[in-house]
């Protein structure tokens, strides 16, 4: 799977796996009655219990309290404030990587497509933790100019594809990351600049002039 190594350098993981015991998963099927996708699975198994990827901001439901909900969505991902959740649709629970959908609405009645497949939905929300909290060092600034977008379009590298939602990635050499939230029309909201890399966070931040919040 191409993201993991993406992972583990970003966020500076142990080369021990991370994640929970066979019998945890298996315990967790048992009760819901169906298989985890392969994906999700292999995920919960070598990352799921490393809290800086899985609990920064957003939070991955540990196995013992994952959920179906009325309409049949397995749910096993869930915004910082229980806003939005995210499940995968009961007629793709025998797909090895199954699209996953969200769902923004207080009846839980409707849910659209976030992302392509599982890998990307792991991939993209670990970007989305790394950047609100997951790496140690942390800057936030407003005010994106044009030219401001175009120096990360020239300097860094953008990782598309991956997500239907509201957010472009932006990369430096997989060990720092510009996440810049934009609106339904893809104009930029804001930008926050995260590393675990205190001196490359440091220059990153001289290097784009912008007023730097990094008090966060």
């Amino acid at each position: 799977m191409t993201y993991k190594p993406l992972i583990h350098q970003l966020f500076s993981l142990p080369d021990q796996p991370q994640g929970y015991e066979e019998t945890d998963i298996a315990a967790a099927e048992a009760r819901l009655g169906c298989r985890l996708p392969a994906v999700l699975r292999d995920y919960y198994r070598t990352m799921g219990r490393f809290e800086a990827l899985n609990t920064a901001f957003n939070r991955l439901l540990p196995p013992e309290k994952l959920y179906l909900s009325d309409s049949g969505m397995l749910v096993f991902y869930t915004e910082n404030q229980d806003v939005v959740i995210w499940g995968i649709d009961h007629e793709d629970f025998g797909k090895p990587d199954p699209a996953v959908y969200g769902s923004y609405d207080a009846d839980r009645e409707e849910w659209l497509l976030d992302a392509d497949t599982m890998e990307h939905f792991l991939w993209s929300m670990a970007y989305v933790q790394a950047g609100m909290g997951g790496l140690a060092h942390l800057a936030f600034a407003e005010g994106l100019t044009e030219a401001t977008m175009l120096q990360l379009e020239n300097e860094w590298t953008e990782v598309k594809g991956i997500t239907h939602q509201y957010y472009r990635f932006f990369l430096q050499n997989n060990t720092a990351i510009a996440l810049v939230p934009t609106n339904d029309k893809g104009a930029p909201l804001c930008v926050y600049l995260a590393s675990n890399d205190d001196k490359l966070h440091g220059q990153l931040l001289k290097s784009i002039p912008l007023n730097w919040d990094a008090s966060l």
